[in-house]
């Protein structure tokens, strides 16, 4: 009904119980055989074997490790009051907390937290997207880009996009900007692309073409 992949990407370590760090002899060797992508774990309940890649993101065997912190919400609580920091790319939730004891209300308890998420990102200026690639893409970027300022040009490095095995990483990157009436940009290393979403509208989307690791952004009147 609404287009799934149904394919398996993502592995959530059951009770968090995870390792990475051990290359060829890891869980992620295995993961990868599977077709899985990415993981989701709080990186200091994991067995670390040698430190990530970033604080709070690392890869190994093609899989991309996430860090997704503690959910603020017990695994066992029903109909679960609408939570969240917004600081951090995953929303930890169990079952338990979007259903409620009563299986006719479960529609109800799911439309909170529809309407809470999209209240507060909008509000809080973070882009809710579209899957867990573009997720994770921003995430990168958000994490591993590196913005320069020169004169009326704005530099990005996206040379980490280079770094990222496989297919794990999108080539579309999402900047907010805030631009004074009368200036437009100049954009070399990325093509603009038009939002496809009501999310992505206060966010200029990129397309990063082949081959870039800087992305310039020159101000014009």
């Amino acid at each position: 009904q609404y287009h799934f992949d149904f394919t398996p990407r993502t592995f959530i370590p059951p009770a968090l119980k995870h390792s990475f760090g051990n290359q060829e002899n890891g869980f992620q060797k295995i993961l990868n055989e599977f077709g899985i992508q990415y993981v989701t774990l709080v990186f200091n309940r994991a067995k670390i074997h040698s430190k990530p890649r970033h604080e709070k993101i690392t890869w190994e065997n093609n899989v991309l490790l996430v860090e997704r912190g503690e959910s603020e919400i017990a695994w066992n609580t029903v109909n679960a009051t609408p939570d969240f920091k917004f600081d951090r790319p995953v929303m930890a939730l169990h079952w338990a907390n979007i259903l409620h004891s009563d299986p006719g209300k479960n529609p109800g308890v799911i439309k909170n937290w529809i309407q809470y998420i999209k209240i507060n990102s909008k509000k809080k200026g973070i882009l809710l997207a579209r899957d867990t690639q573009e997720c994770f893409t921003q995430y990168l970027h958000h994490t591993l880009s590196r913005i320069e300022k020169t004169g009326n040009e704005f530099s990005i490095d996206v040379s980490w996009m280079k770094k990222i095995p496989g297919r794990l990483a999108g080539q579309t990157l999402f900047l907010k900007l805030h631009t004074p009436p009368g200036i437009s940009l100049k954009i070399s290393g990325a093509k603009a692309l038009p939002g496809t979403r009501s999310a992505e509208i206060p966010f200029l989307k990129l397309h990063i073409l082949e081959k870039t690791d800087k992305i310039w952004l020159t101000s014009t009147t």
